[in-house]
């Protein structure tokens, strides 16, 4: 799979060698930042085949050839050669190109990397060369060769210094007697004691892992029979946690007949490069599978042909069955028709000047809709400046560009509500600046929106109390803050009275957006509670006269009353038939007048002692008072032949004491203006509306419709005393004893004769 540009180049330039890559057909079209910077020549001037004058003259011929032999038979190549550095040097590097083939069996691309061997070709040299010198000496047996073993003993030194700084070993095997010999530095790769005897041939096969034990031993025989060289990289057998590579290389002697003789050959550790490749390896497959996981679809475009090779996901983003072959033109008619001539323009751009682009556009709508995709990629250049190829990506971004485009509707939306809302509203951003308001809070505050809107709060109001600013920093750290009347000057300089929360508003994903205001003018309600209080202080006063006009009224009123009643009884007593008749009847005048007074005296007192002296409201079932009631009315319910009826009633939060008087009072009235008939007095309840509804129901002489209201103002009377004796407090009673039980009673219209007292009280939350 090919990696797009900006992975591929992380990975290259990570790397020690020398990375480069060619298009199928051989030319260079990508040079890493290490080749530019070892030869020191821009990469522009070394593209094409350019980059063959930078190879040794006497290497330029067989690298050329061996190139195009691996582009014409499309196998891997692996040349030596040396490169000139930018100071004029050469240097050995070993050079290893693998193609990448698509299915069809077209070469899409080469990747390669140089290795620096120079150390390595300077030990391997220096090792050939004193093996050869020490054999040459020791079969001639010369006694040169005894003089100069001093001299040879310093030159194994340095071949051991020198196999020791480029961790390579050497090796010998005779076939002849199967002896084997290593060098120190072998017996150090292998992590054995230096100086022992080198393991038996055939038990080297404990050394290496049993899969490169297999190639190495195939390749031994090969050499041992057919005198072949072999070069491997593999894998040492082993229990460390960090696995260890080594490459082997073996050669044959042949003896002067053509027998092959004796093997030799060196190992070099090149863990350290090895695991450095491995690491490259996973983490392109790493990339890999992400770009599978996430959806992001991989591309590689050859701009000469006009071919495109995708990925699987490139394939399912467009909805095309994969391996199909596709073009350029593919791809721009794949295109939504609007978005079509300027997604080609910009890739078209990038691609002429090898630059880098990133864009969206949509999809030709297909069963899945109109989807939209994010398309990001790289172009490059050959050694002319002319566009040879791109690589990007493609990812499908409807989901995003959906919930982008419903919170740009929802935010008009909520602008548009806030603008034309009933209510004062303001919305504020992070910096305390008008995104949006009503038209109501323009009205309030005098304002104008042009002058407004995008403006700091603080520069609309430069007169605002640093209390409010602080207020502002806590509801931007997340609170809410609120309150039901606080002095707010306007710009004018008034002060109003407002009611007003302020609270933040959150953004996509949770992010604070700024705050919101909402207030009300509350000057008036403000000015009615500074008069309610005024009243309510004066009615304080009233109800303290009250009280005391209450005890004057129980104390100095009823003293002089019980003088005069109780002389006017002496009277009676003493002098009733003993006088003329005038005077008996003057004497019943005072008498009656006297109780008329007492009773007048004591229905005030009730009624002024309602809302003053009343009980704690209790839970009392209200079957309890009318009981009571009865109780106290039984002599004149006696006398009058009552039959009085008392339905299920509820038990209710009342004052005991009052309702016993509310309900006398409605009973006794019943009693009273019964007319000829006994009375039939019947009490039932019902819930309705979160109140009970209690009707007290009679027979008797019924109250004319238009004095329905006026029967319960005190000292009304519909009769004469003489008629139907009463002090006209008793009814004005009833409606201040349901009043303070938040209540209401009323005369509800019946058919036939009779009255219907109804009252509400409210019903248990």
């Amino acid at each position: 799979m090919t990696l797009p540009l900006d992975l591929f180049r992380a990975l290259t330039e990570s790397m020690p060698q020398l990375v480069w890559s060619c298009r199928g057909d051989g030319p260079c079209d990508y040079l890493g930042p290490q080749w530019v910077a070892y030869t020191g020549i821009p990469e522009s001037e070394q593209l094409g085949s350019a980059w063959l004058e930078q190879i040794h003259p006497d290497d330029r011929v067989a690298t050329a050839a061996g190139w195009a032999s691996a582009v014409d038979r499309k196998e891997p190549a692996d040349l030596d050669f040396r490169i000139r550095r930018h100071d004029g040097v050469y240097r050995w590097f070993k050079t290893r190109a693998t193609p990448d083939v698509a299915p069809d069996g077209t070469i899409l691309r080469w990747y390669g990397t140089n290795t620096d061997v120079q150390e390595l070709r300077d030990s391997e040299t220096a090792l050939a060369a004193l093996n050869a010198d020490l054999e040459l000496r020791i079969h001639q047996g010369t006694e040169a060769a005894l003089a100069t073993a001093e001299k040879m003993r310093v030159l194994a030194a340095s071949l051991e210094t020198a196999q020791q700084i480029s961790h390579t070993g050497s090796w010998s095997f005779d076939l002849d007697d199967n002896q084997v010999s290593w060098s120190a530095e072998l017996f150090r790769i292998f992590r054995l004691p230096v100086g022992d005897t080198p393991p038996p041939f055939d038990t080297h096969h404990a050394l290496f892992t049993e899969r490169d034990w297999i190639a190495l031993s195939a390749a031994i025989r090969r050499a041992r029979e057919h005198g072949d060289p072999y070069e491997l990289e593999l894998q040492l057998a082993g229990a460390s946690e960090t696995p260890r590579f080594v490459v082997a290389r073996g050669y044959a002697e042949r003896d002067n007949v053509g027998v092959v003789r004796r093997l030799y050959g060196t190992l070099q550790d090149v863990t350290e490069l090895a695991l450095a490749r491995r690491e490259r390896d996973r983490a392109a497959a790493r990339i890999a599978i992400a770009a599978s996981s996430a959806g992001i679809g991989i591309w590689d475009w050859t701009v000469e042909t006009g071919t495109l090779t995708w990925d699987d996901n490139m394939y399912d983003l467009y909805d095309i069955p994969r391996g199909t072959p596709v073009t350029y033109d593919d791809w721009t008619s794949a295109v939504h028709e609007d978005d079509r001539a300027e997604a080609d323009a910009i890739v078209q751009a990038a691609s002429a000047s090898g630059t880098s682009y990133i864009t969206n556009f949509r999809l030709r709508p297909s069963s899945r809709g109109v989807r939209h995709l994010r398309a990001s990629g790289r172009g490059f250049l050959d050694h002319d400046g002319s566009p040879i190829r791109m690589i990007g990506v493609n990812f499908d971004v409807t989901a995003e560009v959906v919930a982008a485009s419903l919170q740009e509707e929802s935010a008009a939306q909520l602008k548009e509500f806030i603008r034309h809302a009933p209510a004062a509203i303001a919305m504020l951003d992070k910096d305390v600046c008008y995104v949006e308001a009503s038209d109501r809070w323009m009205t309030d505050y005098g304002l104008q929106r042009e002058a407004v809107i995008g403006r700091c709060h603080y520069d609309v109001f430069p007169h605002l109390p640093e209390r409010w600013k602080l207020i502002h920093q806590k509801v931007l750290a997340g609170e809410v803050h609120r309150h039901d009347g606080d002095p707010f000057p306007q710009p004018d300089g008034k002060t109003t009275w407002l009611q007003w929360e302020a609270r933040p508003f959150y953004e996509a994903n949770h992010v604070l957006g700024g705050m919101l205001f909402f207030t009300r003018d509350v000057s008036e309600a403000m000015e009615l509670q500074t008069e309610l209080r005024s009243q309510t202080d004066e009615l304080a006063r009233s109800n303290k006269d009250l009280q005391q006009f209450a005890y004057a009224a129980s104390h100095d009123l009823q003293e002089p009353l019980r003088a005069v009643s109780g002389c006017a009884q002496i009277l009676r007593q003493r002098y009733h038939g003993k006088l003329d008749l005038q005077a008996d009847e003057l004497i019943g005048h005072m008498v009656g007048g006297a109780d008329r007074m007492r009773s007048l005296i004591d229905d005030l007192l009730a009624y002024s002692r309602v809302g003053t002296q009343g009980a704690e409201l209790t839970e009392v079932s209200l079957a309890e008072p009318v009981e009571e009631a009865g109780r106290n009315l039984h002599l004149s319910a006696t006398e009058a032949s009552a039959v009085v009826t008392v339905g299920q009633l509820p038990s209710l939060q009342v004052d005991r004491r009052q309702m016993v008087q509310l309900f006398q009072n409605l009973m006794s009235n019943a009693i009273k203006y019964a007319g000829s008939a006994p009375p039939r007095i019947e009490i039932r309840s019902w819930c309705e509306n979160g109140s009970w509804i209690l009707a007290i129901r009679d027979q008797g002489i019924g109250i004319p419709t238009d004095a329905r209201e006026r029967i319960f103002e005190i000292f009304q009377r519909l009769h004469t005393r003489e008629e139907y004796p009463g002090t006209g407090v008793g009814l004005a009673l009833c409606r201040r004893i349901v009043e303070r039980h938040h209540g209401r009673i009323w005369v509800e219209p019946v058919e036939g004769a009779g009255t219907e007292f109804r009252f509400t009280l409210p019903a248990p939350r």
